[in-house]
């Protein structure tokens, strides 16, 4: 009888590219068109400028986005504490019990699953099965 394991995964990340290439070859392009190698300097500045923009636009927009989670999870745990309240109050304790339970139980999965993006870092990562990891793979976003 063959034992039928899971597939493991693993992330293979996406490695930066240099912004500008080798020495010897911008020499090249200077040989080839003089003032070459200065166009790309500033255009490998400009590139810079623009991805550190881009960065902090995306960290702007998580931290806002953490914070809203934040003030809808509060105003949830608010309204659940209300509702199981008002039940009780009305003597009607089950339901009381199975909304406060229940209700904590969603925020408790909620606020782990918030906890596990936060640690792979919002980044997209490509899996690949334990079978193909000796395989040459190319990273997600690679348009060659």
């Amino acid at each position: 009888m063959s034992e039928h394991k899971s597939p493991r995964f693993h992330h293979q990340h996406k490695r930066p590219q240099p912004m500008l290439p080798p020495p010897h070859i911008l020499q090249e392009y200077e040989r080839l068109s003089e003032g070459a190698t200065e166009r790309l300097i500033e255009m490998a500045e400009i590139e810079q400028e623009h991805r550190h923009e881009w960065e902090d636009n995306c960290l702007r927009s998580a931290t806002k986005s953490h914070r809203i989670g934040q003030i809808f999870g509060l105003i949830m745990t608010l309204a659940i504490v209300f509702a199981a309240y008002d039940l009780d109050i009305k003597g009607n304790k089950q339901l009381a019990m199975v909304i406060a339970s229940g209700g904590f139980v969603l925020l408790i999965i909620n606020s782990m699953a918030a906890i596990i993006t936060r640690r792979m870092g919002r980044k997209p990562r490509k899996f690949v099965p334990s079978h193909q990891r000796n395989k040459e793979v190319k990273p997600v976003g690679n348009a060659e």
